[in-house]
């Protein structure tokens, strides 16, 4: 069973594993790509914490991480939840907001730059065109890391919901009354608790339940 797993792990072990060990490994000495590594310790750690562009970009990744941990996924869950009570188009739906996942990520950029963004020819240029007076965000500092973050939302949320509904109706396969459950909650005073409790249970019941009992799946 685990000899299916074997050519995944084998190629994440070369391409990530490894190329992660010896980058950590290259941390620890002056090397200019060429010549002969030379020790320095921890000599590249401190001139690291002495530059200022090293917190500028750890705080960067800290705000890119709260955003990713809370935007997206609460967008997919209030769509996942939508497409569950309202299974009409639901085909349809989830094809266009997966859309953006299958796209290359220099054509989603390229898109957003020419179509939104631009401030000659995109959304941005329409807007200043009726009124509006809004400068390009990606030349702005303050507000490029934001409009960089939409367009990876964009790219992303969609699978997140698609996933989010594969783990409800997953749940809604081994119980089939979870669905009807779910409306008649909805409908009830003070139900609102009640529906939101289940469908966090469901999401997390859905999401570990490959990783702490993966024999039920593999051999599903």
């Amino acid at each position: 069973m685990w000899l299916f797993a074997l050519p995944a792990v084998l190629i994440n072990v070369a391409i990530i594993l490894v190329p992660a060990i010896l980058t950590f490994a290259a941390a620890f000495v002056t090397w200019d790509g060429v010549g002969v590594p030379a020790w320095a310790g921890i000599l590249n750690f401190q001139r690291m914490v002495d530059d200022p562009v090293f917190w500028l970009a750890l705080s960067n990744n800290v705000v890119w991480t709260l955003i990713f941990l809370t935007v997206p996924v609460a967008m997919a869950i209030v769509m996942a939840a939508a497409l569950l009570l309202a299974p009409r188009g639901r085909l349809v739906v989830q094809s266009i907001i997966f859309l953006p996942r299958i796209l290359a990520v220099a054509v989603i950029g390229r898109i957003f730059q020419g179509m939104i963004f631009s401030p000659a020819t995109g959304v941005l240029a329409w807007l200043n065109g009726h009124g509006f007076s809004l400068a390009d965000p990606l030349a702005d500092p303050d507000r490029s890391l934001y409009a960089v973050a939409a367009v990876d939302i964009w790219h992303w949320w969609g699978f997140l919901a698609v996933v989010f509904l594969a783990a409800m109706r997953q749940r809604g396969a081994f119980d089939a009354g979870l669905p009807s459950r779910l409306l008649r909650w909805r409908r009830r005073p003070g139900g609102g608790s009640r529906m939101r409790h289940e469908s966090v249970r469901t999401l997390r019941d859905g999401s570990l339940s490959p990783v702490a009992k993966p024999r039920r799946y593999l051999t599903a």
